[in-house]
């Protein structure tokens, strides 16, 4: 159940502010009572319930508007051991039954003034109650919040003490002017004004000290937590640079036997310009080929276009990550130029990054990069075999005028069957048909010159 208290204290008219001030500031100083258990809603009258219905709850305060009725309940009477209100609320608004409104302990502020739309009170009219014992003069001022249900409402409570700081007092006659009315049960004990006053000007000066004191506490704060933050920025910086320093510095590793420490070498300044020499790669993403491909190097110096010898042994190091990077490679077995990246930061003896350039090519031809859509040509055959197919298409002038050099060799090794290549078609064409599209595909079967395979898309037709 949630008590919104700053929602139902903006409904209210001026009038029932004042008075709604005045119940806090009664509660706030009887130190029997708990303003935090206090409760707020709207209220309406239920004429075919019965007291019974209640179940018990009891408004200790009533505050009769022209316009809404507003009541205090404790929590403690309002709800349930389970927390649970006793009996329904439904959007701010409780209902209660007359009876329990007449049973409400009562005293009525005199009202002589009716304000438009206000009827006069009639003799037979039920008075609006308090049932809780109120410590003040009938015009005392209220400073206090209300605490809700769920969250005390700091807006509300703000807004109240500073109202409250600033309200004169009032007289007798500006009551009669109020739109409300308010029942106060225990009538004010004589010099209980006085104490009152005194109390609250002592209370206000102990408030404006705690907030200097606070403001004071807040910049304090402040400045450590900034010169905290500082602190710990600078000597993060310091720490992480005093890493670095360090790590350069002392580049060390541990050798194969007992493991100690040696020097370790930086590679960085070791790469350089080797692209008259050709390394061949069988797969340019496997780093053991890299390595097993940059072994075969010519060692020397790196200004007459070797491989340094230091280097070298970079490379042989199982930790040493190598990277290549091409643009144009392609696996047809032609140089292509490339550069070799070297990461020796987590081998033994050596560490930082370096590249080389060289050319590379491929150790065997990727036939499935000669794949190749040859439709548009009318292909005729004696017979639906693949070694018919294959001799057809490569009789044809116009066709054979669309194939590269390397797409030429395959089909002539694969109706030759040399090199491990083999073929297959999918599709069949009939005698007597119109011409029709099939696949011829060539496959290579653990070819030392080629891998994978090769698919030409073809427009074949009987003779």
């Amino acid at each position: 159940m949630q008590n919104n208290i700053r929602y139902i204290y903006d409904e209210m008219c001026d009038a029932c502010k004042k008075t709604f001030k005045k119940i806090i500031l009664a509660i706030r100083n009887d130190r029997t009572k708990d303003v935090n258990n206090l409760a707020l809603f709207f209220c309406e009258i239920n004429p075919t319930s019965s007291i019974e219905d209640d179940r018990g709850v009891m408004p200790i305060a009533l505050i009769n508007c022209v316009d809404n009725k507003y009541a205090f309940f404790w929590k403690t009477n309002l709800l349930d051991r389970k927390g649970s209100p006793k009996i329904p609320i439904i959007g701010h608004t409780i209902e209660l039954s007359q009876e329990t409104i007449d049973k409400i302990p009562s005293r009525r502020r005199p009202s002589t003034t009716i304000l438009p739309g206000e009827r006069a009170s009639f003799a037979n009219e039920k008075p609006v109650s308090v049932s809780l014992p109120v410590s003040a003069s009938n015009e005392s001022t209220v400073s206090s919040p209300l605490v809700p249900f769920i969250k005390p409402d700091n807006k509300l409570e703000e807004s109240l003490s500073t109202e409250n700081e600033t309200i004169p007092p009032t007289s007798d006659n500006s009551n009669d002017k109020e739109r409300n009315d308010i029942v106060v049960v225990t009538k004010p004990v004589v010099g209980e004004t006085t104490t009152l006053v005194n109390q609250m000007q002592q209370k206000n000066q102990v408030v404006a000290l705690k907030k200097k004191a606070q403001v004071v506490n807040q910049k304090v704060q402040w400045k450590i937590w900034s010169l905290i933050v500082v602190l710990a920025i600078a000597l993060t910086g310091f720490g992480i640079g005093g890493w670095q320093l360090y790590r350069y510095l002392n580049k060390g590793g541990t050798n194969d036997n007992g493991g100690e420490v040696v020097p370790r070498t930086n590679i960085t300044l070791l790469g350089g310009d080797l692209s008259r020499q050709v390394i061949t790669i069988e797969n340019k993403n496997d780093n053991a080929d890299l390595h097993r491909a940059l072994l075969t190097l010519e060692v020397g110096s790196k200004n007459k276009g070797k491989l340094e010898p230091q280097l070298l042994e970079a490379i042989k190091d199982p930790h040493t990550i190598i990277t290549f990077n091409s643009d144009r490679f392609k696996e047809d077995q032609t140089a292509y130029a490339a550069t070799i990246i070297i990461n020796a930061d987590k081998a033994t003896n050596f560490y930082g990054i370096t590249n080389i350039a060289v050319q590379a090519k491929s150790k065997r031809i990727d036939i499935n990069q000669l794949s190749k859509d040859l439709r548009g040509t009318e292909v005729a055959i004696n017979n639906n075999s693949a070694s018919e197919i294959l001799r057809a298409v490569l009789a044809n002038n116009t066709i054979t005028n669309q194939l590269s050099a390397n797409q030429k060799r395959v089909l002539n090794d694969a109706k030759n069957l040399a090199n491990h290549l083999t073929s297959r078609v999918e599709a069949t064409v009939k005698q007597g048909d119109p011409a029709t599209n099939v696949d011829l595909i060539i496959i290579s079967n653990g070819s030392d010159l080629y891998k994978n395979i090769a698919t030409f898309n073809l427009n074949v037709k009987w003779s």
